[in-house]
């Protein structure tokens, strides 16, 4: 190629020598995959001007109850996610509830023979959220009932609205705003914590009917189309662990988004309360699900789509920022958890992360993430290729990369031409110039900490003109991924200091 200096002027024919300084910085990083959420999931029927399937970019949680009705899925989510996603996009994709769709019910029925013997407050928390109701003495048990009800009406955030039964005075139904299986993850209870017991009135007990009754699930195959060609780096699985809304994740991810021809693949988080038996006899049964996850905290009282909802916006921002850092430590604050002796220990933990599941712990009364895995655990891979979710992230900053560097203005529609030719046109590329993009994209990596070993890649990079098509250049490498302190193994020996024997 040629040779351009401008140290000397481009006109000048006199002889003479120049030599200009210009500062170039050769530790230049690769540029940053910005991040995107996709939320799926269903939305309030009443909002006629919603165009189902149709991604929205959403801004604030008020906006997101506006269009797509309060207290449903895509308000929860968004709710969540907003709130520790910074300047990641976040976008709802609404889905129709299946046409079948069945709510969910329950119940709260109140107890006092004698009434409130004493003045207090009921705490009631459901899907989470919790709903004080101040007492005075003597309140009859169906005005206590009138008060609860009125007191969740009033809730617009709250995923259930209230109803006195119609027989049964001292009960209040408890019906979902939404259809579909997962209205039945809508918790119920009442006064968790023991200073929440103390502070309810006197001479009033309570019985709780979990919701139930809740069916249906809608497709989202329309809507994962409508993905186009943006790359979302996040999907929010609203409906759980159900089996037909992951296989079309994860078969469209596959077949659409890891393509080679695209490179434009997704995370998929749901969120579970389950106990460790329930929720590993679903991830072991996927070894080779690299697309779905699953957001855990046992016996929490919030919704599981919240957990997956604040969970990735978390993550998503981590990855914004510093794309190869675990998301270890993240808080998943405001939520609701269950008690400390509810949670996994070490040992549960380990065996979870080997089935394909991700796990939290719980410290000073708040949820935060532990080790956030995919559900891919292939037999007699070690480790698993596409286990840890934060490699899967830095798989798609090199992606992101390479796409920029080849498919740019300084590798599109260029001459190629053999590495023992002298040119001057400098529109040729040689396949030792793609060698070069590869070396500065490793250093980039490198010094990001996404990789590690450059020096290995570097020895691991060819290419060459095909040997059949004198219009094909090919390319490989081989790229070491940077890991993480997730194990830090110490062993301190110790020994007692003696005193010397007398002569």
């Amino acid at each position: 190629m040629a040779v351009i200096s401008t140290a000397v002027p481009s006109g000048a024919v006199a002889s003479v020598f120049g030599n200009a300084f210009n500062y170039v910085n050769l530790r230049e990083g690769l540029a940053g995959l910005p991040q995107v959420i996709g939320i799926f999931a269903t939305y309030d029927p009443s909002k006629t001007e919603v165009v189902a399937n149709v991604p929205v970019r959403v801004f604030t949680e008020v906006e997101a109850g506006e269009k797509f009705g309060f207290g449903f899925p895509a308000h929860l989510a968004a709710r969540q996610t907003l709130r520790k996603s910074g300047i990641v996009p976040v976008f709802i994709f609404p889905i129709e509830e299946e046409g079948a769709a069945v709510a969910g019910d329950g119940s709260i029925l109140v107890t006092a023979a004698s009434g409130a013997t004493s003045s207090g407050t009921i705490s009631m928390y459901i899907g989470g959220q919790r709903i004080p109701v101040t007492i005075a003495k003597d309140t009859a048990a169906i005005d206590i009932q009138v008060a609860i009800t009125a007191a969740i009406n009033a809730a617009i955030n709250l995923p259930v609205t209230a109803l006195v039964d119609g027989v049964e005075e001292d009960q209040s139904n408890i019906t979902s705003k939404y259809k579909g299986a997962i209205a039945d993850d809508i918790t119920l209870a009442i006064n968790l914590t023991e200073a929440e017991k103390d502070a309810t009135p006197g001479g009033v007990t309570f019985t709780v009917a979990a919701l139930s009754s809740g069916a249906g699930v809608p497709a989202v195959t329309t809507a994962l189309g409508n993905m186009g060609d943006d790359w979302y780096t996040y999907i929010i699985n609203t409906f759980g662990s159900d089996s037909t809304i992951m296989a079309e994740f994860a078969t469209y991810n596959e077949d659409e988004r890891w393509d080679a021809l695209v490179n434009k693949f997704f995370r998929a988080f749901y969120g579970s309360i389950d106990v460790l038996a329930m929720i590993t006899a679903i991830t072991d049964a996927l070894p080779l699900d690299r697309t779905n996850g699953a957001i855990t905290s046992p016996g929490a009282y919030c919704l599981p789509l919240e957990l997956a909802a604040l969970a990735v916006g978390q993550m998503a921002a981590r990855n914004q920022n510093n794309a190869p850092q675990p998301y270890t430590g993240l808080m998943l604050d405001g939520l609701v958890p269950a008690s400390i002796s509810s949670q996994w220990t070490y040992a549960e933990r380990d065996s979870a992360i080997k089935a394909g599941c991700s796990t939290t712990i719980l410290e000073d009364g708040v949820i935060k993430l532990e080790d956030i895995v995919m559900h891919y655990h292939k037999t007699g891979e070690e480790p698993p290729a596409f286990r840890w979710a934060v490699d899967i992230a830095k798989l798609a900053e090199w992606a992101y990369n390479v796409n920029l560097v080849f498919t740019g203005d300084n590798w599109r529609g260029k001459i190629l031409v053999d590495d023992t030719d002298i040119v001057v046109n400098p529109d040729a590329r040689r396949p030792k110039d793609a060698v070069a993009e590869i070396f500065k994209l490793v250093d980039g990596a490198s010094f990001a900490a996404i990789l590690t070993l450059p020096g290995f890649t570097k020895g691991n990079t060819a290419a060459s003109i095909d040997v059949a098509n004198p219009n094909r250049l090919n390319i490989t490498t081989l790229i070491v991924l940077s890991g993480a302190t997730r194990v830090i193994s110490l062993t301190t020996n110790f020994g007692f200091n003696f005193g010397a024997l007398a002569a």
